[in-house]
């Protein structure tokens, strides 16, 4: 497992199983009713029909093992009734005169390049700040998607977390390792960052980390994950925009590739979405533009 997955998976366990009833019962016990009453109780407590459908897929892994060792006759996660999954919230986006004022606003910021890279390929935070050199095609104007840096727990022998450190994984999903096409202005924008970086390098020399990372602090070290989140609702708050999270800059990105009548299979391969359908799902607000368009033309 990847480090940020075994954390969730550890999460779930923690909050939802660890020292309940259900969680005592002993495994050849076990039965279907035990399932479907401890959901029950989570959904009465407010807990996500998304989150519970989460802990039964993580909980059907575990018996599918368990069934093929021989400790129980059937994985009972297969025949429960989940909760039905809650409609899908629209996706929050700027709008291209959102769009505008905030790149607007963030001129000089120290992470303005960083804003104008996410609007502009769609990439995750954690694909950013892993983003090399090595990794931008300047001849061809694109980029490459080749890892993640996350920030993940580190637990001691009692399963506590006793702290965090930051590890390059491999993207996402096999889909995730991407090349995107850069717009000629932030290609400009990138080559003159990177004359900026060299000359501080040359500058501070030992006292530079240099890990060849395209987004840093002064010292070469990795921006804190949380940051760009942060700074981003300080800024979109001050210019009288309703704050959006992180990746809504990435759903900004594929609306705007949407509405310049890309196909949404190109938009599946540039945001690396393993299949056309969770681009689909997310994006119909935009394809309800796109069809009363298509009506109008005929």
């Amino acid at each position: 497992l990847k480090p940020k997955s075994f954390q969730r998976y550890h999460g779930i366990y923690k909050n939802y199983i660890e020292n309940t009833d259900f969680g005592n019962i002993k495994l050849n016990d076990l039965r279907t009713t035990h399932l479907q009453r401890h959901y029950k109780k989570l959904l009465d407590n407010g807990v996500t029909p998304t989150t519970i459908r989460q802990i039964n897929t993580n909980l059907k892994t575990c018996l599918n093992e368990a069934e093929r060792q021989g400790y129980i006759q059937k994985n009972w996660c297969k025949l429960v009734t989940l909760p039905k999954k809650e409609n899908n919230k629209e996706v929050k986006i700027l709008t291209k005169q959102e769009q505008e004022k905030f790149l607007e606003a963030i001129k000089d910021h120290e992470l303005e390049l960083l804003y104008i890279v996410a609007l502009g390929t769609g990439l995750r935070i954690g694909e950013i700040l892993g983003l090399k050199w090595s990794d931008i095609d300047f001849k061809n104007n694109e980029l490459h998607v080749n890892r993640s840096l996350q920030k993940v727990a580190l637990y001691d022998d009692d399963d506590k977390i006793i702290g965090y450190e930051v590890v390059e994984s491999t993207p996402k999903t096999k889909n995730s390792l991407r090349a995107i096409p850069v717009p000629q202005n932030i290609i400009k924008r990138l080559k003159v960052h990177k004359k900026e970086q060299n000359e501080l390098i040359l500058l501070l020399q030992e006292e530079y980390d240099n890990k060849n990372y395209v987004f840093c602090n002064k010292l070469g070290k990795p921006i804190e994950d949380k940051r760009p989140g942060r700074n981003l609702k300080t800024i979109l708050t001050s210019i009288g925009i309703e704050p959006i999270k992180f990746h809504a800059l990435r759903h900004t990105y594929a609306t705007r590739l949407f509405e310049a009548g890309i196909p949404p299979k190109t938009v599946q391969h540039l945001m690396g979405h393993a299949d056309i359908e969770t681009t689909m799902n997310i994006y119909t607000h935009v394809m309800k533009e796109q069809k009363l368009e298509a009506i109008e033309k005929i």
